[in-house]
């Protein structure tokens, strides 16, 4: 089992390096999911692949964002330097670019789909596999019945797991909460975090609860370490680009100790959890499935760990009662019955473990004092430590260069110097003196372990000796950091567009029986029942249709699906919105549709199944502008309806109800408001168990704002009978060259993204 550390910049590389990691990731300054960090650029990637090498880590370049159109060569470009620098891996969460690295790049660079590509079933994987990808980061949100079924239809993929750090409450890869309320995608690396915030929950306008409704606790598992590699996880990941370099030392430290068998401690969590830990930590969707236990409700960020208690307020001073040994600087989250009320820094160490500290907020006696930041913890990742040992036996003969023949496990190089050694006129030079000048490496990133001198009468200055030392030292590091892959370059042949023959078509999503009707002249029906079971399906009155396969699907999911794609002989279609959907579509020969939860950016994308044969729509985080910028000019526009903004796989009904499975209180939708009034519905969807869908209430609504040359997608999910006619009428007006405008005027619509691209 192997140990993927994050490196948000170079300082946490090294500690990733010095604490034992087997493999880093990282991310240029385009292109990756952590846009925020301070990531790495052309001057210095190549040096930190050349240390990570030194020291046998693998280095992994992020290209994990959604690429558009015009931007594909430049990521291809960003994938060819890292290659040619000597990159052991890339890994990707557009399809496209991923199947098309993995195609053209040498077998020596493993190419890896990420998280965000939403991969969470062995369909999804054999999916991948087909597109010649056989690593993949599974979704954090898969259960173990899940993983077992992975590893058994797919023995030769090797799967990574996220163990230690920040969860994303939304289905991987599948948000666009950011885009939706700041227009700074997740999908783009720009994420802004909403999820974050403050929400009050309502249902029938009675509320129900308040708080971080949306944010999870941080993810920790160095304690099932055993039980990983017995699922059969090859690596585990750990999150944390954008935390500080002592975590991520720390992280890896634990991880490594885990992984080697050792026991974790209580001083262990201590230490990992005073580095940075969001709610007591979690164990997650592995051993806490859909439980309100996963959310972080009360306290937003790092809460520390708590120890002591505010004694006395003095002016602009409390006194904090430790038990622990404090240092000058240490911080301190100050929390009352759960919540935070204020913070503190230590200013003074007073008598018998008192903390003399400023603070904010409104602070009392009795409150809890919470250790945020430790100087004396911190201060023991300051240096890099480990050495790569050198053997050197030295020859230095008079009237000769000296000569130095370096070794390092099977790397074997001799070094020449530029000066000749002189005879000695009155004291010649030791061959322990030598030996000792040139051992002198000091904070190069070796050390000697032997050192064999043979020298006749010699006299060398000692600046000669030390100028020779660091040439030994420069040779032999680019000796055994050097790529010596051939340089390649990565092209596209671009083909010319598609006609758009294809035009003018119309594509309904639908999740009542009722709304058959207004649907029955459309080009393509999809049924999105809000219940999947074929009694339910069979309600939809009508002779053929696609089935819209949920984004998220576990082991029992995909198997529920599969019995209504064997039984329902009316399905002609699927509308995949992950690989696993994909896979089905072709397991079951239905046509296939890529629906927007499949998030098409670029013709690439699109083209994995041109020899299948499908339609596609475009995602609605893009323009219309970024539209016009493909080939195929054939996809459907995501012209109307309620964006989902979230898939969610824990359960906000438990957690604002307080109730169980057993005696669940789901009555219909919820709604959570956000403090500056932003309204999202929550909807239930049932497949073999409950997920729920965070819609945006500010309607998607573009009839009459984009030309009628295009085939549009309509997501009538939620919508009236009434109102689902009058959309499907007023476009298939549209189409059809009228101008029969049957919506209503609508309030609290938006344009999406079609006239304001995402950042």
């Amino acid at each position: 089992m192997e140990i993927f550390a994050p490196a948000g910049n170079f300082d946490s590389m090294l500690q990733a390096v010095e604490n034992g990691a087997d493999c880093v990731y990282l991310g240029m300054d385009v292109f990756n999911a952590r846009m925020k960090a301070d990531n790495f650029n052309p001057d210095n990637f190549s040096e930190a692949v050349g240390i990570c090498h030194l020291f046998g880590v693998k280095v992994y370049l992020t290209l994990n964002i959604l690429i558009k159109p015009k931007e594909f060569s430049e990521a291809l470009n960003v994938a060819a330097f890292a290659y040619n620098n000597g990159a052991d891996g890339i890994i990707c969460a557009d399809y496209g670019l991923t199947a098309f690295l993995a195609a053209n790049l040498p077998a020596d660079c493993d190419i890896t789909f990420s998280t965000q590509a939403n991969i969470q079933n062995a369909e999804g994987c054999l999916e991948a596999k087909s597109l010649g990808v056989n690593s993949v980061v599974v979704s954090r949100e898969v259960d173990r019945e899940t993983i077992r079924d992975i590893k058994t239809r797919c023995p030769g993929t090797s799967l990574e797991y996220f163990v230690q750090g920040a969860l994303c409450v939304c289905v991987s890869g599948q948000c666009q909460l950011s885009s939706a309320v700041d227009v700074y995608s997740g999908n783009r690396g720009q994420c802004k975090q909403p999820c974050r915030q403050y929400y009050s929950a309502f249902e029938n306008g009675k509320k129900l609860a308040e708080g971080y409704l949306l944010s999870p606790k941080d993810l920790s598992l160095a304690d099932k370490i055993d039980e990983l590699k017995n699922l059969g996880i090859n690596r585990i990941k750990i999150e944390g680009r954008n935390r500080r370099k002592e975590y991520v030392g720390e992280s890896v430290r634990i991880y490594r100790k885990a992984v080697n068998g050792g026991k974790i401690t209580d001083n262990d969590k201590i230490r990992l959890k005073k580095m940075f830990n969001r709610g007591d930590y979690t164990r997650g969707y592995l051993y806490e499935g859909n439980s309100p236990s996963l959310m972080s409700t009360s306290i937003q960020g790092h809460k520390g760990v708590k120890c002591g208690v505010v004694a006395k307020i003095t002016d602009k001073f409390c006194l904090i009662n430790a038990d622990y040994t404090a240092t000058k600087g240490d911080a301190y989250k100050i929390i009352r019955l759960g919540k935070e009320v204020g913070s503190a820094v230590c200013v003074e160490i007073l008598g018998n473990n008192t903390v003399k500290a400023a603070f904010n907020g409104k602070v009392k006696a009795g409150d809890a004092a919470h250790i945020t930041s430790d100087n004396k913890l911190l201060s023991e990742f300051d240096k890099f430590t480990r050495k790569v040992p050198l053997e050197m036996i030295v020859e230095a003969r008079v009237g000769n260069k000296m000569l130095c023949r370096c070794r390092c496990d099977s790397v074997e190089k001799t070094v020449e110097s530029d000066f000749v050694c002189e005879k000695a006129v009155k004291s010649p030079l030791s061959s322990a003196e030598i030996a000792n000048q040139l051992s002198k490496l000091g904070d190069t990133y070796f050390t000697i372990t032997n050192i064999v001198v043979n020298s006749d009468d010699i006299f060398v200055a000692k600046s000669q000796l030390n100028e020779f030392r660091r040439k030994i030292v420069s040779r032999m590091y680019s000796e055994l950091t050097a790529s010596r892959r051939q340089k390649i370059l990565l092209t596209t042949k671009e083909s010319a567009a598609t006609a758009t023959d294809n035009a003018g078509r119309v594509a309904a999503v639908i999740s009542e029986s009722a709304q058959v009707e207004a649907a029955r002249l459309c080009d393509i029906i999809i049924v999105s029942p809000d219940v999947y079971d074929s009694q339910n399906i069979a309600r939809f009155d009508i002779d053929a249709f696609y089935l819209d396969i949920p984004n998220f699907l576990l082991k029992k999911d995909v198997d529920v699906i599969k019995q209504i794609l064997s039984a329902d002989k009316r399905i002609i279609g699927v509308c995949a919105n992950s690989l696993g959907g994909v896979y089905l579509a072709k397991e079951f020969s239905k046509k296939l549709l890529l629906g927007p939860g499949m998030n098409i950016f670029n013709d690439y994308s699109v083209g994995l199944w041109k020899d299948y044969g499908c339609d596609f729509v475009y995602s609605n985080e893009l323009s219309l502008n970024e539209i016009n910028d493909f080939r195929n000019k054939d996809g459907f526009v995501y012209a109307e309806g309620n964006i989902c903004c979230m898939t969610l796989a824990h359960c906000p009904i438990k957690l604002v109800k307080n109730c169980s499975c057993d005696k669940c209180k789901y009555h219909g939708d919820i709604t959570y408001k956000d403090r500056l009034n932003n309204e999202f519905l929550i909807k239930r969807k049932v497949v073999s168990k409950c997920y729920f869908e965070l819609i945006n209430t500010h309607r998607l609504s573009t009839y009459g704002k984009i030309d009628s040359r295009r085939n549009f997608y309509l997501n009538l999910r939620g919508m009236s009978v009434e109102e689902s006619k009058k959309t499907i009428d007023s476009y298939l007006s549209l189409v059809g060259g009228g101008n029969n405008n049957e919506i209503s005027i609508l309030k609290n619509t938006t344009n999406g993204h079609l006239f304001k691209k995402v950042k």
